[in-house]
């Protein structure tokens, strides 16, 4: 069951600009808003101890063989039991061309 609608975002780096600068950020993968996928536990810990815990652990994840996910993307948990969430893509492998499994570990960054 696709339990849960992910955001997936890649960072992108570029150059523009008179200058030629480089620009790096997150972009939003296109297609690949609102996709669903089923996420489940593996391994939870705790950082800190008091006001500002931190609950980290590492996911398993199932999705849809099409879904547009590669190891260093971002997944912004929206919907579902374990939203808000934001996870890292560890492992994306498609076995057989049937399915998307995913690892993936808890992220702390800026979107």
């Amino acid at each position: 069951v696709f339990d849960h609608t992910v955001t997936v975002w890649r960072y992108t780096e570029g150059r523009g600009g008179a200058f030629r600068e480089v620009t790096k950020r997150w972009s939003q993968v296109f297609g690949a808003d609102g996709a669903r996928i089923s996420l489940q536990t593996k391994r939870e810990g705790r950082t800190g101890s008091g006001p500002g815990t931190i609950v980290d652990g590492e996911y398993s994840g199932m999705g849809p063989v099409a879904l547009d996910v590669c190891e260093g993307d971002v997944l912004e948990v929206t919907e579902g039991p374990d939203a808000p969430l934001v996870i890292e893509v560890t492992a994306a492998r498609r076995p057989m061309g049937h399915h998307l499994e995913l690892g993936l570990k808890t992220w702390s960054g800026t979107l």
